[in-house]
């Protein structure tokens, strides 16, 4: 589903086709199903259903990392969930940069998301759907994950 918002402030929910017929179009569009009529110009976003409820990356405290450890953001630093801790109770345990290079992007999947979207998804398609979480289209370097580890590839 889609979410069509006009100039005025009015939404509309879109299905794919729908959204898919008034790719490219100018002028004048008409939608059966909802029996609505609308001038492109007057469109203000059509973005993916939800895409307006993104989470403020600033506030994230947990994420998940490629392979699935939990991480916990303490004072700016990311830190393994499960690592050691020290005396006060701190987490110590950074995890490595060069396995985990999603972490030098900011850009961690929380784990609700990492449960409905990326615990199922073949790693190489990572990097796109990072992006999609930072609502950005700031690139990142292309993360390739195999067995010893991952890295950005230049």
């Amino acid at each position: 589903m889609f979410t069509l918002v006009l100039m005025n402030g009015r939404e509309y929910d879109l299905t794919e086709s729908e959204y898919n017929s008034t790719k490219g179009k100018v002028g004048v569009v008409f939608i059966p199903r909802l029996n609505l009529t609308f001038n492109m110009a007057s469109v203000s976003t059509i973005e993916p259903k939800g895409m307006g409820e993104q989470i403020d990356r600033t506030k994230q405290f947990e994420g998940i990392l490629h392979d699935g450890t939990r991480v916990i953001k303490q004072f700016g630093r990311w830190f393994c969930a499960d690592g050691m801790k020290n005396n006060s109770g701190m987490l110590e345990t950074s995890p490595d940069p060069h396995y985990y290079p999603e972490l030098e992007s900011g850009i961690l999947p929380t784990p609700e998301e990492y449960e409905t979207k990326f615990k199922q998804l073949p790693q190489g398609v990572w990097k796109e759907e990072l992006l999609r979480l930072q609502g950005s289209n700031a690139e990142l370097p292309q993360l390739d994950i195999d067995s010893r580890g991952a890295k950005f590839l230049e």
